[in-house]
């Protein structure tokens, strides 16, 4: 029986007209978005490589400078262009791409594409993602949402009553053909839009995570089959069945964009100018200003004699100058420690209200996963800010410490030459791996799949009462 219904439901499916006509739509719009998404990524890849190899020449052909000097000259760190951002741009446009790593300050993150970027026509922002996320579901509303009730409106599900057909059976067999359905449009859209990024040389594909977007869509396709299936087998006529199933894609899709002004409103970010103002008065001020310079250079002082077992500073030739800005260089750091832990917090509250959302929307809780497994998301953005204020401690660290150890008497007079701007490391990002992802977004996931477990139960229980009340 459940074999039976189930080649009953792909044939008509496959032999709807409906379905052939708004297959066609989303692969010819799946199609543009992925060669736009493509495009968008080539860009970008080849301004980061041409912007990595020019900082690298500037740096390097700086000339002859004091090391402190050519801490304040800095360099940039840049972000990798995720490959899958092709796919999932996220908050990428709107995050910074840079940082700026300079001695004494730790800088936010800056150009972001979005401040350059002007959109010529309506369909500038439409990804691959969006669309897989947005356009499929309601496809899927349009298509399944009378599988149950119309059965009933035609008098056929009254004939698989009389034929000892259980509602389990028949929720199994539609929900196998959802199952079917679900793997080919995950399968095949999310290959048709990662394909043009196979024909790009200049980024590396983690192809795990393709399969990891790839079966995260279909279980949010499965989930949405579900609820559509839910929402037929409870209603009487397919004008309602619609109209609940169109209700419910709408209240998932703009729903969290409520929750989103919401978890603003109820975790603020400081505003730009009022962190800045904090920074000046509790990182800069106390030490050069105040008297937590003296407290601060003993205890440096102290650690470098022990490093070296040495009991005078004179025995190592120390330069002062430079033991002070490294001294310096670590009071502030707690103070960054601090303050943007304060910040990261505060985007990590917001998010945490996202992810109470997730709960009530599985169209959102698929996008927040599509984000994360690109690595377009906040956590990612956050990671790769730390990365690049760690690279900026170990920089600023090794060149005080070379006008430490060999300024001597010479103090800022002294200079250094190519031979140590080689030796500084340039920035190398490494995105989060797929495991911390999934680990981090398994509330979405673990919706997803609550989701499509309820909606097949309460479905069949559902049937269950309707069959026993026909047939009596």
């Amino acid at each position: 029986m459940i074999l039976a219904i189930l080649r009953k439901e792909l044939h008509e499916l496959l032999a709807d007209r409906k379905f052939r006509i708004l297959f066609a739509v989303a692969f010819l719009l799946t199609v543009i978005a992925a060669m736009e998404g493509w495009q968008r990524l080539a860009q970008d890849a080849s301004l980061r490589s041409e912007a990595s190899r020019i900082e690298r020449e500037t740096w390097l052909n700086q000339g002859e400078a004091n090391p402190h000097d050519a801490a304040h000259f800095g360099r940039y760190a840049l972000r990798e262009i995720p490959a899958l951002s092709a796919f999932d741009p996220g908050i990428l446009d709107y995050s910074g791409a840079s940082v700026w790593l300079e001695a004494h300050f730790q800088n936010p993150a800056s150009n972001r594409r979005a401040e350059n970027r002007i959109d010529s026509y309506p369909l500038a922002s439409v990804t691959p993602a969006w669309l897989l996320s947005v356009i499929v579901p309601l496809v899927l509303v349009i298509l399944l949402f009378g599988t149950v009730v119309a059965e009933r409106e035609r008098g056929t599900l009254r004939f698989l009553w009389v034929q000892n057909a259980r509602p389990v059976q028949l929720i199994l067999g539609k929900f196998s053909s959802a199952l079917i359905i679900a793997a080919l449009l995950a399968a095949l859209f999310v290959s048709l839009s990662c394909m043009p990024i196979v024909f790009y040389q200049d980024v590396t594909i983690d192809w795990l995570s393709v399969l990891a977007l790839a079966v995260c869509y279909f279980i949010a396709y499965v989930c949405i089959c579900g609820v559509i299936t839910l929402i037929s087998s409870v209603v009487r006529t397919s004008h309602t069945a619609f109209w609940l199933a169109a209700l419910f894609w709408v209240t998932t899709v703009f729903g969290p964009l409520l929750v989103a002004q919401a978890a603003k409103e109820l975790h603020p970010v400081p505003r730009d100018r009022d962190f800045g103002a904090a920074i000046q008065q509790e990182a800069q001020a106390p030490f050069w200003l105040g008297a937590a310079q003296y407290e601060e250079v003993a205890i440096y002082e102290a650690e470098v004699m022990t490093r070296h077992r040495a009991l005078d500073a004179k025995e190592l030739g120390l330069n002062r100058d430079a033991l002070v800005l490294q001294a310096h260089e670590r009071f502030a750091n707690r103070v960054y420690d601090r303050l943007y832990g304060e910040l990261y917090n505060t985007h990590v509250q917001q998010e945490s209200v996202l992810r109470s959302a997730s709960l009530f929307s599985p169209i959102f809780a698929l996008q927040r996963i599509s984000r994360g497994i690109a690595r377009t998301d906040t956590s990612a953005q956050i990671h790769f800010a730390e990365s690049a204020e760690q690279h900026r401690r170990d920089i600023i660290e090794q060149l005080n410490e070379d006008m430490m150890y060999n300024a001597g008497e010479e103090s800022f007079r002294y200079v250094a030459d190519r031979d140590l701007w080689q030796t500084v490391d340039d920035f190398e990002y490494e995105s989060p791996p797929l495991n911390e992802v999934l680990k981090r977004y398994r509330l979405e996931l673990t919706s997803l799949v609550l989701w499509t477990l309820l909606s097949f139960i309460l479905a069949a229980v559902a049937l269950q009462l309707r069959s026993r009340a026909e047939v009596k």
